[in-house]
């Protein structure tokens, strides 16, 4: 039976990178939450909740649009949650359930997972998620970094 132990937010991040001809901007989120799933001293997986309005890219102009329907829509979806679990077979893939902007997706990725921490990068296409603002690439990047 896995534990649930909180993730020390001073070491972890999460990131999201969109991007459209000619520029790219990082997302950060100022409120999280995240618990790695742990078990005999080794991660199965994760699970976590971003304040969606606590958006943050340095840019307060940039911050409003995407706390607006046409990315975030904050009013109608205030978190983005996550929950995960590493499978079994492959040890470097995790496959869980993402909701954002109303949506439930089972989503997969690679990951590598050590005794006291968890990291991924990779694409997330946003088409799914039915964000209205059209101008950007239709994958963002989603990095994370989570120790214990």
């Amino acid at each position: 039976m896995a534990n649930k132990v909180s993730v020390d937010k001073e070491k972890s991040s999460i990131i999201f990178t969109g991007s459209a001809v000619g520029k790219s901007h990082d997302v950060r989120f100022n409120e999280w939450e995240g618990w790695l799933l742990v078990d005999k001293n080794k991660i199965l997986g994760f699970e976590g909740k971003i304040k969606a309005d606590s958006v943050n890219t340095g840019i307060p102009n940039l911050d409003n649009h995407l706390k607006s329907d046409d990315f975030f829509d904050i009013e109608n979806y205030p978190k983005i949650s996550f929950s995960g679990k590493v499978d079994e077979k492959s040890k470097n893939t995790m496959k869980g359930k993402l909701i954002f902007r109303g949506v439930t997706k089972e989503i997969s990725f690679p990951v590598k997972a050590t005794d006291n921490s968890i990291h991924a990068e990779f694409k997330l296409d946003i088409i799914p998620y039915k964000m209205r603002y059209l101008d950007i690439n239709k994958e963002i990047k989603v990095r994370f970094d989570f120790y214990r």
